[in-house]
């Protein structure tokens, strides 16, 4: 692995990482320390592959990559029935504009803060589903103590773990989970952010994706290329994060460009670049645009940029109001080479197409749901992800979230109704199915739940929240692949805060109170 950090870089280990619990925190810094970016999970499969074979353990490994590891009962539980506990390898890469981080070859740099977090340096931590993953692997490791010492074991029945891949490109692994290899009819994940919380249903996700093709012409002699960027949106999870009314970088670009022709200002545009991945919302765009490189051009456009940003900060979310701009002359093209730039009856095709894109929340749950008072949790969104102008050839990108998906057609004729009025591939993928709260038994009977429940209040003196999610959970895609009526699936883990974002952490005493939760649930399984 790749090491080329400034000599001011953080230690990858400080000296202040936490250790307890021991096996959690030993794991995870190994992990953290294995590339596995989505796609890109051939070392952690391998990592596990050799955790199984070094405990003697059996595993498998399915066409996509998941692994399978067999872990058997501790004593006094071998008649127990056996239990899934599944987590995903990859992680969202994303990281700051101001440093260089090779997610296919660097570990990741871990920070442990003052305030009782873990965290990594400017870029995303991956404790999504890092820390889900760790916590399982824990769980194993009293399998070769003495078995004189069993009072000192996790005890528990036979655990099938499974380790899914691509969970953060649309929940790739989980949809290709084998059945046949597991016998099991009750399921743990650990892939939730907010300790606290037990969740037995959540969305289906929807992927739509728009390409065509524009006419380009050479700039104008006179005119010069501006980079116009936007940064400092916090961004996030657009499953969690889509109801904050954070800022989509992509929209505040597109609010600047109609800003600027609505002032007569003549500019031409020639290429557009924002988004990293379906999942997060855009924290940053950048827009080169040539325009005539005259100096009360330049202050007519700054002008309307902050504007633009005044008008913004009138309603972002305090989180998101410390954005930024700036606009640079830049260099795009060379001596032998004209620049190119959209013509322009193709320019205000590209920003009618981008204006119309839906983004944000589209209805809100009220009905039909485990709490019906839960009027916050989106029924119905779109996440405006992905906006990449360059050659003259666009690629949008768009995440659909439901509940039901008889209501999708709200958001599907949108996108079919511009796909046909400007002439744009289109391309729709249902990328996996909702999880209704009511295919978990019902809740009443759930015997799994009321298990993690009880112990939940006994530990902690207080009661969990049992909810829905408008983000994808795996369970819910390995409840429906294993199509049985008798399944029982519950989503919990610690508290992740900036999931997908440089600013991810996770709370350390939050991982302390998940390992007692989870050790005391075992010994009753």
């Amino acid at each position: 692995m790749s090491s080329n950090y400034p000599s001011n870089y953080p230690s990858t280990y400080p000296n202040n990482y936490p250790t307890d619990p021991q096996d959690v925190w030993k794991y995870f810094k190994e992990i953290s320390s294995i590339p596995r970016g989505s796609g890109n999970e051939e070392k952690i499969r391998n990592y596990l592959i050799d955790f199984a074979k070094k405990n003697d353990f059996p595993s498998k490994t399915d066409q996509v990559g998941n692994v399978y590891i067999y872990v058997p009962a501790t004593i006094g539980y071998e008649n127990h029935p056996s239990i899934i506990i599944q987590n995903h390898m990859d992680m969202v890469c994303d990281a700051t504009s101001d440093i260089k981080f090779d997610f296919k070859n660097d570990p990741l740099q871990l920070i442990t803060t003052q305030d009782g977090y873990v965290k990594a340096n400017k870029t995303t931590l991956g404790a999504d589903n890092g820390i889900g993953m760790a916590i399982a692997l824990a769980l194993t490791q009293n399998q070769n103590q003495n078995k004189n010492q069993t009072q000192t074991q996790v005890q528990h029945p036979a655990i099938e773990l499974v380790f899914t891949v691509e969970e953060e490109t649309g929940l790739i692994g989980a949809q290709h989970f084998v059945k046949e290899y597991v016998k099991s009819r009750k399921i743990l994940n650990f892939d939730s952010g907010n300790w606290g919380n037990l969740y037995i249903g959540c969305a289906g996700s929807i992927k739509v994706e728009l390409k065509t093709n524009f006419t380009e012409e050479d700039m104008d002699d006179h005119a010069l290329a501006y980079r116009l960027r936007v940064s400092g949106f916090k961004g996030g999870h657009s499953g969690g994060e889509i109801n904050k009314q954070k800022g989509n970088a992509i929209k505040f670009l597109l609010d600047c460009l109609k800003r600027l022709d609505a002032n007569d200002i003549k500019y031409s545009i020639h290429g557009f670049v924002a988004g990293k991945a379906h999942n997060i919302i855009p924290r940053e765009a950048l827009v080169v645009i040539c325009m005539n490189p005259s100096v009360e051009n330049e202050i007519n456009v700054n002008n309307i940029l902050n504007q633009t940003k005044d008008a913004w900060l009138s309603f972002l979310p305090e989180i998101d109001k410390e954005f930024s701009f700036s606009l640079e002359r830049c260099p795009v093209h060379t001596d032998k080479e004209a620049t190119k730039v959209l013509n322009n009856k193709d320019k205000k095709r590209f920003l009618s197409i981008l204006n119309l894109i839906p983004h944000g929340v589209e209805s809100y749950s009220v009905e039909n749901h485990y709490d019906s008072n839960n009027c916050h949790l989106p029924s119905l969104s779109s996440n405006f992800a992905i906006c990449k102008l360059h050659d003259g050839e666009m690629f949008l990108q768009s995440s659909i979230r439901f509940f039901n998906t008889k209501e999708c057609f709200k958001l599907l004729t949108i996108f079919e109704t511009v796909a046909s009025a400007f002439e744009i591939d289109l391309n729709i993928k249902w990328v996996y199915p909702s999880w209704p709260a009511k295919a978990n038994i019902d809740v009443n009977e759930n015997q799994l739940l009321k298990t993690i429940k009880r112990n939940y209040q006994n530990l902690f003196n207080s009661n969990p929240q049992v909810l829905i999610t408008h983000s994808g959970l795996e369970c819910g895609v390995l409840v429906d692949r294993l199509n049985s009526n008798n399944i029982e699936a519950i989503s919990f883990g610690t508290n992740i805060k900036g999931a997908h974002t440089p600013d991810e952490k996770v709370e350390v005493a939050s991982v302390q109170n998940f390992w007692k939760l989870i050790i005391s649930v075992m010994k009753e399984l």
